[in-house]
């Protein structure tokens, strides 16, 4: 949709800065549809299949890649392409933690210990500071790597990129 065009630019942007770098999945073009309602960004395919599908069947071979995938995002973290403040980011995102958990409550989420994860967050709060802001992928993962036969690892799906702190990146690790 035309509407996020701002937002696939950014994509654009960042991935177009890695151009000839290996691991990061290159940009071919970005254009508005004659439509004017659409527009598309064109990649290059990367051939191999998903870290997630390799890894069923070389677990062993899950540090390495581990490794290499952590000197990828560390990468993606060293760009940065836009300027806003640290602190109201730190605001909003503290805001954006309590009201999902508010939400969980309401909807009636309960596991053994939530009372104990409540108090400890409560506690860990004032704690919490974003000193810089950093690319961050935003859906981190091994379903959006491919690695090839050669055993590259390729980022893919920046869909969700986006300015934040580093450890926006490693959500999707820790909860999947």
């Amino acid at each position: 949709d035309i509407k996020h065009m701002s937002k696939a630019s950014q994509h654009y942007e960042v991935l177009r800065s890695f151009k000839g770098q290996l691991g990061f999945q290159h940009v071919e073009y970005i254009l508005k549809c004659q439509d004017g309602i659409h527009g598309v960004i064109v990649y290059e395919w990367v051939k191999g299949e998903s870290l997630e599908e390799y890894l069923k069947n070389h677990p062993n071979e899950a540090f390495e890649l581990g490794q290499q995938a952590g000197k990828l995002l560390h990468q993606l973290h060293q760009s940065s392409f836009e300027q806003q403040s640290a602190l109201e980011y730190q605001h909003k995102r503290l805001a954006h933690f309590e009201n999902g958990m508010k939400q969980s409550l309401e909807q009636g989420v309960y596991f053994e210990g939530i009372d104990s994860f409540f108090e400890a967050f409560d506690q860990l709060k004032p704690m919490y500071r974003v000193d810089k802001l950093v690319q961050c992928h935003g859906d981190f993962h091994a379903r959006n790597m491919i690695i090839n036969h050669k055993k590259e690892i390729t980022l893919i799906d920046f869909e969700k990129c986006q300015l934040g702190d580093v450890s926006d990146d490693f959500q999707s690790l820790i909860f999947f």
